[in-house]
């Protein structure tokens, strides 16, 4: 999973460590996740990042009480599991105009071989898989 931001997408590329489909923020800073998905190993696995998140958004006012979000525990910026491009990917695209346009809106998927093969946001939509090969890196 990459990040686009300021017309670049960035140059770390974090793994998914967890994903957690049903969490119940409650503004008190707690949480629950939903029975399904918990079991001790994810509970001890992931508490303190959880109870971090939770603080944070009753800290911000960012969620009503008893609030259901989706929640995806990404791989640190310094962790081994944490791919780091070259550089920061800027974005060329331009329109039939010749007006600059988004590369992203909303989500776009790219292989990470092409992340990793690409210098502009041109070259990403562009490369072929049969340049890179067919076996393709699973992040």
């Amino acid at each position: 999973m990459a990040f686009y931001r300021d017309g670049v997408i960035q140059e770390y590329v974090p793994r998914i460590i967890k994903v957690f489909d049903s969490v119940l923020f409650m503004s008190d800073g707690t949480y629950k996740i939903n029975n399904d998905e918990l079991n001790v190993e994810t509970e001890e696995g992931f508490k303190k990042e959880l109870k971090e998140i939770a603080l944070y958004m009753s800290n911000t006012k960012k969620i009503q009480d008893n609030e259901q979000h989706k929640v995806i525990l990404l791989s640190a910026k310094k962790d081994d599991k944490t791919i780091k491009l070259k550089n920061v990917i800027p974005n060329d695209l331009i329109d039939k105009n010749g007006n600059k346009t988004a590369f992203v809106q909303g989500q776009r998927y790219v292989s990470l071989q092409k992340l990793l093969n690409s210098k502009t946001t041109t070259e990403l939509v562009s490369i072929g898989n049969h340049e890179l090969g067919k076996k393709k890196k699973k992040i």
